[in-house]
């Protein structure tokens, strides 16, 4: 899974054309979380923190 493709399967929750179920959340919050750390080892933060976004975006989502 490249960077480019973490965010193709969250675009349809966060414009919400797709219903948010818990395994998506999931899914995205671990694959998010998991492309995080690469880029935060090598210091490329932007990133990183670009990747923690979407966790945390998903995450208020579900709430």
């Amino acid at each position: 899974m490249t960077a480019r493709a973490v965010p193709r399967p969250a675009v349809p929750i966060f414009t919400r054309q797709e219903p948010l179920t818990a395994d998506k959340v999931a899914a995205i919050r671990l694959a998010a979380l998991c492309l995080a750390h690469e880029p935060e080892a090598r210091r490329i933060t932007a990133l990183g923190d670009a990747f923690r976004r979407i966790f945390v975006g998903i995450t208020v989502l579900a709430s």
